[in-house]
């Protein structure tokens, strides 16, 4: 495309700063067979992108991601009739404008190469389901006060434990919390699980998984607990 998504929803809310209601909408990618527009809804200039194809290619029963940013709709606009029907994505957190402008741009440069309808709507939901598991592991609005706190009791650990015998490059490796692994650290001789807990009364831990105190493989297993 030879504009960005982000230059077409500013043009579309500039002029239509005296629409009182309805759709601004602009056509995209003008090679495939189905219709993709960008659009602002009046008077409250949410973003949307639609997908309107033949209505015989979309199954009701069909489950469609959504996120604390973004929801989809299924629509039946006046010019559509009962032969087309349009998949809204629409904007639902102007907080999270920046990262629905990234996404629906991913979707755009996707269809771009997806001549047929059918296939169209495949893309477009299976985009979206990345985007919904992405947006659930990396909140836009940054580490939950819980996540905080998981993140400090490891950060500790390194510093206070770790750093005094290993060398920083060789603790740094033994750090295996951030590539997902069901130990926070992993050692030649066994691994360690941190857990950093805030209550004042009647602490619990909360383990995520048995697989977190299972030894196989990892030879001794220590649980640490901070509290703060």
């Amino acid at each position: 495309m030879a504009m960005k998504i982000e230059d077409v929803w500013n043009l579309l809310e500039q002029d239509g700063n005296d629409a009182s209601s309805g759709y601004l909408t602009r056509r995209i990618l003008p090679n495939v067979n189905y219709d993709v527009f960008l659009a602002t809804e009046k008077p409250s200039n949410t973003r949307l992108l639609m997908l309107r194809v033949s209505s015989a290619f979309l199954d009701r029963k069909t489950f469609y991601p959504t996120s604390s940013s973004f929801t989809v709709n299924r629509v039946v606009l006046p010019q559509d009739g009962e032969q087309y029907a349009t998949l809204q994505l629409v904007l639902t957190n102007v907080r999270y404008k920046d990262i629905f402008t990234i996404l629906v741009q991913d979707i755009v440069d996707c269809l771009a190469s997806v001549a047929d309808g059918r296939a169209a709507i495949s893309v477009f939901v299976t985009r979206l389901k990345r985007w919904q598991t992405f947006l659930e592991k990396h909140s836009p609005e940054g580490l939950s006060e819980i996540a905080q706190q998981g993140l400090y009791g490891e950060l500790w650990f390194l510093r206070q434990l770790v750093f005094p015998c290993l060398e920083l490059p060789k603790g740094v490796r033994c750090w295996a919390g951030p590539r997902g692994t069901q130990q926070d650290f992993q050692f030649p001789c066994g691994a360690v699980e941190v857990k950093t807990t805030s209550a004042k009364q009647h602490q619990k831990l909360a383990i995520s998984s048995e697989r977190q105190l299972d030894d196989t493989g990892a030879g001794k297993i220590v649980l640490l607990h901070l509290s703060s």
